[in-house]
């Protein structure tokens, strides 16, 4: 039996709740060079007891967090999720990491950013979306885009790495830029007489 659950559903993967049992993996992708240099997370020293506080603790603060599921393994491969979600503003901070690299620049991020998205927008009724990029973080950069998110502002030189000084950009998302690719289709199908059959025999 699967540990994971299919919450949202794309047409490459699935985002699921989180599993602490996945700490490990995600340790020994946080721990990689080649994935933290582009999240801009380099100088932190995750260990696999603090991963799993941070799994544990995003269950309790005002995060929503999922695993990044591909459909025909069922294999873990990364995770996204909403922070900061403030209600009264309807904003949220987008983060998105493919920890596989055997799944990079293989439309896993599309997708499952679309899905993401869809659930800020439209289950959580977000107003606007935001990120931070770096500034040589070119492919996120394009993905970003091309899911329809809008450059917003660059803080000139914030970040140094090895010497060397980056821009950060930031990026946003407003809900009626975003066209829903699944919850639209159950709201669809729910609302319609497939959607109703299992409470039309019970009547």
């Amino acid at each position: 039996m699967s540990k994971y659950f299919k919450n949202l559903v794309g047409e490459k993967c699935y985002l699921s709740p989180l599993s602490t049992e996945d700490a490990h993996l995600y340790t020994e992708w946080l721990n990689d060079y080649y994935i933290t240099l582009n999240l801009g997370g380099v100088g932190q020293m995750l260990s696999l007891e603090v991963e799993k506080k941070i799994l544990e603790g995003f269950q309790e603060c005002n995060n929503y967090i999922f695993a990044i599921v591909d459909r025909e393994s069922n294999k873990l491969i990364g995770s996204c999720g909403l922070h900061d979600v403030n209600f009264i503003n309807g904003t949220a901070e987008v983060g998105i990491n493919i920890g596989d690299k055997n799944y990079w620049n293989r439309s896993y991020g599309l997708d499952s950013m679309n899905l993401l998205l869809d659930f800020a927008f439209n289950v959580l009724n977000i107003y606007t979306a935001y990120l931070t990029v770096l500034g040589f973080n070119k492919r996120a950069q394009k993905l970003f885009t091309k899911v329809g998110f809008e450059n917003s502002g660059t803080l000139k030189s914030f970040r140094k790495i090895a010497g060397n000084r980056y821009d950060v950009n930031y990026m946003q998302i407003f809900a009626e830029n975003f066209k829903s690719p699944y919850i639209n289709k159950v709201l669809n199908d729910v609302q319609s007489d497939k959607g109703s059959l299992d409470l039309k025999l019970e009547l």
